[in-house]
């Protein structure tokens, strides 16, 4: 539940002893959690709860902060990664099309049949320069190809880091009185 701070007047969890935008005390020692007393549900209290109890136990534990800022900035990069991949293809595509269609770099193959020195039948046929198709096949492919291989080595740290800090913030939260299953993360 959340109380408001009489030092600074914002609202933070019952819980803690300190407010954890001034630290100020909020209660004293004597008025740590029962055993006897029934847990609280960590799923049953509201999201603004829950969000304050998480920021108070990164707050209290320096280790879990570094394992939230580390697990965050792997997201922000698999998310950059995805989009960099997507819009060198494009660009890619884009160049090898402009050279596919605005320069001359086709290749002209020309079929003449005479017949006693008149041309009863001319075939030209065009068709692109093997390196265009080169150029495009490869900026299709290896912007994509190395963003999941990048990709892949990030997403098999990211479940390692959320079970570990999950675990953290459960025992936390057992101490201060609450009852909290981490879910499973089947990345």
């Amino acid at each position: 539940m959340l109380i408001t701070c009489p030092a600074c007047g914002k609202q933070v969890s019952d819980t803690t002893p300190n407010c954890i935008h001034c630290n100020a005390p909020l209660k004293t020692e004597d008025s740590a959690p029962d055993e006897s007393q029934e847990k609280i549900e960590f799923e049953s209290l509201s999201t603004s709860e829950q969000d304050a109890l998480e920021r108070e136990f990164r707050a209290s534990n320096p280790d879990a902060q570094k394992q939230w800022d580390t697990i965050k900035n792997q997201r922000r990069t698999v998310a950059i990664i995805i989009i960099s991949s997507i819009v060198i293809t494009l660009l890619g595509i884009g160049i090898t099309l402009y050279l596919m269609l605005g320069t001359d770099i086709f290749i002209k193959t020309t079929v003449n049949i005479h017949y006693s020195g008149n041309v009863k039948y001319e075939y030209t046929e065009t068709t692109f320069s093997p390196i265009c198709w080169v150029l495009l096949v490869g900026f299709f492919i290896l912007p994509i190809t190395i963003g999941e291989i990048i990709i892949k080595r990030l997403e098999k740290r990211i479940p390692t880091l959320m079970s570990e800090y999950a675990k953290s913030f459960s025992e936390w939260l057992e101490e201060k009185g609450y009852e909290y299953e981490p879910v499973q993360l089947f990345l």
